[in-house]
């Protein structure tokens, strides 16, 4: 009786299985066929789309039956929503049934309760929001409960540690209890820049699996591909080439990783074919929302906007500032009837530091639903003088990256006054310096360049200009000023309109030909 009673409760549960799957191959994504907790309808048709699809989409057509979509008619599901974070813990039920869903805190430093100054707090992002449900991975990873990372004198963590060291099991151990796989010594270097840097391809496939960040800077923009080569490390670059590192980007001298490949293997294996891309790895599980209480700030909003700000703020209990300072997590604007924003300086600073940008349908959904949703069917998409631009989208998308600022490896020296309609000075000294640039104060001279101090724009990679790929040195005047155009590899002069224009489409633009 009890063996029949066993059979068909194992009938029952392979059938419930099945069924399960099925539930979720309907709750994929039209578009790219993934499993995703955020599935949105596009007002004019039934498809279902995540809201990282949405975000894609420039041209603002569904990508199934082609029909238009404004941003302002998508709408995220959330019984959806509901219905896949049921699924995910049955899933855990059903194909793990020996895992301990108990949540145990993970302790690197077990044994030691004192925190000390080394000690950092690594919390989850998806934790600390109330609208995890919402804000959630695609792929529904179970996320470990807050863990202490301690550093030694260089920063290093155990993590970096153990790959440093080789210890495969250590680090198999680390990324199991949740430790941030992207965490950086004082130096700039991640543990995948170490794997690298000793030769370790096992580690950093492991690295890989688990979320490194494939082309993440360190010290003087050296990404993991420029420390394999440089190393004579061929099985890692083999393997970063075929997980679709990028071949392009440059460090702070101006030189790509394949600059340093002299023996004929290395070079080959440059070669490598693309297997799988990891260059996006996992940006859906990092929030640019930093923890603690959102911080609100308001631009181009008219008086009623504002005062609706004040009330529905207080719903999120959000904190509300005038100006901008690191605390602020979103910028709520106004925009026009084709959902596009002013150009504010206020706009200008959040799409540098990666903040929402969104609209005030934002706080207004949030308000229907009684919680923080989902902002991206929200964001602003450009402003009303670049629309489209997707500005503060790639601004995001850069920060969760991990890259440098817009204007890293960007010398700039401000020449003369500037009137009117142009800019104050002190405001693009401002912008500049908040997008990573520096200033000098002392105009440069061809003749008198020290190539010591010359740098490369990181971002030179994403212009279509040439002029940009070598020069790090920009002379900037009025806009209406009688300047001398200057056009050399390493100095160029521009115009102050070309500074805002870079921040509105968040890429160096080409430099104006007059």
């Amino acid at each position: 009786m009890e063996e029949n009673n066993e059979a068909l409760l194992s009938v029952r549960l392979s059938n419930t299985r099945v069924a399960l799957q099925e539930l979720e191959n309907e709750l994929r994504c039209c578009a790219c066929q993934q499993i995703s907790s955020r599935l949105c309808s596009l007002g004019m048709c039934e498809h279902l789309v995540c809201s990282q699809c949405t975000s894609d989409r420039v041209s603002r057509v569904c990508p199934v039956c082609h029909l238009p979509f404004d941003v302002k008619d998508i709408q995220i599901q959330l019984p959806l929503c509901n219905i896949l974070n049921i699924s995910n813990q049955l899933r855990e039920i059903l194909f793990n049934p020996e895992s301990d869903s108990s949540c145990q805190e993970p302790q690197l430093n077990s044994g030691k309760s004192q925190k000390t100054e080394n000690e950092i707090i690594f919390v989850p992002s998806d934790q600390m929001r109330e609208a995890k449900k919402l804000n959630g991975s695609p792929g529904l990873k179970m996320t470990p409960s807050p863990i202490r990372i301690k550093k030694n004198s260089k920063g290093e963590t155990l993590l970096h540690v153990a790959v440093i060291k080789g210890d495969t099991e250590k680090v198999k151990n680390l990324l199991s209890d949740g430790v941030d796989v992207n965490i950086k010594d004082y130096a700039g270097w991640t543990p995948l820049h170490e794997a690298c840097n000793h030769g370790h391809d096992k580690i950093a496939e492991l690295l890989l699996d688990n979320g490194a960040l494939i082309n993440i800077p360190g010290s003087e923009n050296d990404t993991p591909l420029h420390d394999a080569v440089v190393n004579g490390r061929v099985k890692c670059v083999q393997l970063l080439v075929s997980r679709g590192a990028s071949l392009t980007l440059r460090n702070v001298h101006g030189l790509m990783a394949k600059d340093y490949a002299y023996t004929e293997a290395m070079k080959e294996a440059f070669n490598t074919p693309v297997v799988t891309d990891s260059s996006t790895n996992n940006l859906q599980d990092i929030s640019t929302v930093d923890g603690g209480p959102l911080c609100i700030l308001g631009t181009a909003l008219n008086r009623e906007q504002k005062v609706e700000l004040q009330k529905k703020a207080m719903l999120l209990k959000a904190k509300i500032v005038e100006e901008f300072n690191p605390e602020v997590t979103h910028i709520v604007s106004g925009v026009n009837k084709e959902g596009m924003c002013p150009r504010t300086l206020k706009y200008l600073k959040g799409v540098l530091a990666g903040k929402w940008i969104v609209t005030i349908d934002w706080l207004r959904t949030c308000e229907e639903y009684g919680e923080s949703i989902s902002e991206e069917p929200f964001e602003v998409p450009g402003t009303s003088t670049n629309p489209n631009s997707l500005a503060p989208y790639n601004g995001r998308m850069n920060r969760l990256k991990q890259l440098p600022r817009l204007f890293d490896g960007c010398q700039f020296y401000f020449h003369g006054t500037f009137n009117y309609p142009t800019p104050e000075k002190e405001d693009l000294i401002e912008l500049v310096k908040f997008g990573g640039g520096h200033v000098l104060s002392r105009e440069p001279k061809l003749h008198s360049l020290d190539p010591t101090d010359l740098t490369v724009p990181f971002h030179a990679q994403n212009s279509k200009n040439e002029e940009l790929s070598h020069c790090g040195l920009f002379i900037i005047h009025d806009n209406k000023a009688n300047y001398p155009r200057v056009r050399h590899k390493h100095l160029c002069s521009a115009p102050a309109a070309w500074i805002t224009e870079c921040i509105a489409s968040f890429s160096l633009c080409a430099l104006p030909n007059d």
